[in-house]
C-alpha cells in the first residue's frame, strides 16, 4: 500500500492478493486512519476504508473495511506496523467476510 501524512490522519490505497485453493481473490482499497494514542515509539490507529473484491471465479463486489493498528518506530524513517481489518461485503460476496491481519515495515519518504 502507498500512503500519506497529514499530521495524526493518513490517507491509503493499497492492494492485497489472498490466495486460497480455487478461488484467488484481488482486493483494491482506499482507507484512511486516524493516530489516536502515541506513547514513546508506540502509536495506535482505527481505520476505516472501502474496497473492490475481485474473485477469479465467482461475482465481484464492494466491501466496507474497519479496522485498528499499532505501530513501533524504528526510527524517523522507519516502523514495524500490526494491522487487523475487518471486511463487511455487499450481499453477493458476504460469504468473504472476515477478519484480515497483517504486520508489515512502513518506509518514509
Amino acid at each position: 500500500s502507498l500512503g500519506k501524512d497529514y499530521g495524526p490522519f493518513t490517507a491509503s490505497v493499497g492492494f492485497d492478493r489472498v490466495l486460497i485453493k480455487n478461488n484467488d481473490l484481488d482486493t483494491f482499497y482506499v482507507s484512511g486512519s486516524y493516530d489516536f494514542l502515541r506513547y514513546g515509539r508506540w502509536s495506535t490507529n482505527a481505520s476505516l476504508g472501502i474496497a473492490w473484491v475481485r474473485q477469479e471465479k465467482g461475482v465481484d463486489g464492494y466491501a466496507s473495511l474497519v479496522g485498528i493498528g499499532a505501530e513501533y518506530d524504528l526510527s524517523k524513517k522507519s516502523a514495524i506496523s500490526f494491522d487487523v481489518r475487518r471486511q463487511y461485503g455487499e450481499k453477493k460476496i458476504q460469504s468473504l467476510d472476515g477478519n484480515i491481519f497483517a504486520a508489515g515495515i512502513k518506509v518514509k519518504f
